[in-house]
């Protein structure tokens, strides 16, 4: 039966690490992986106010739920406000409409 045996001709090329091919990017000028500073900052125009108000002393508390789950009671109580649910099929016990 005949063997093949690989020698460093026929080896398959290397696959670059992350860092390598953003370095040779770099250095060919390529900056299609790198995100432009107007970017960033419209990123952080959007982000910021959300954080200001997490982080405001009058916010409401976040509404825990369990790991799996479908998300918070709260968020049903909220849609039900308006007469409507969610419609991933999950449903809770009770909804109660503040």
């Amino acid at each position: 039966m005949p063997t093949t045996t690989m020698t460093p001709s026929t080896n398959p090329p290397a696959i670059p690490e992350a860092y390598e091919r953003l370095l040779h990017d770099t250095l060919k000028g390529d900056a299609a992986l790198f995100t432009r500073d107007d970017e960033v900052e419209l990123a952080w125009r959007i982000i910021d106010p959300i954080l200001n108000a997490w982080e405001a002393a009058e916010a409401q508390p976040l509404a825990p739920y369990e790991h799996g789950s479908w998300g918070p009671i709260e968020a049903d109580q909220f849609m039900a406000q308006d007469g409507r649910v969610w419609l991933n099929g999950a449903e809770h016990d009770q909804i109660v409409v503040a």
